[in-house]
């Protein structure tokens, strides 16, 4: 969880929401951090798309429950203090 308190102390290049799976932990670097630059939630087509330094991922939301896709955007919202991700349909 990203938060205003501790982003400070961190040099500028380290500031930011980071984004993995597990499964791909294995197969990068384990010291470069990918971080979050781009999220967008489509409710039409159920889906989020997101875009990270490294990759870009699109998942499939259509079983979340809609009380949980709201919470999750507004977690996002929070994150997002100093604006460093670029949202859309959050």
């Amino acid at each position: 969880m990203r938060t205003p308190k501790y982003e400070g102390i961190l040099y500028e290049w380290e500031r930011g929401a980071t984004v993995s799976f597990e499964r791909e932990e294995d197969e990068e670097d384990g010291d470069e951090r990918a971080l979050l630059r781009e999220f967008r939630y489509d409710p039409e087509r159920k889906v989020v798309t997101f875009r990270s330094d490294r990759r870009t991922y699109e998942v499939d939301v259509r079983k979340v429950d809609a009380k949980d896709l709201k919470e999750m955007r507004r977690v996002l919202r929070k994150m997002n203090f100093d604006a460093s991700i670029k949202f859309e349909g959050v």
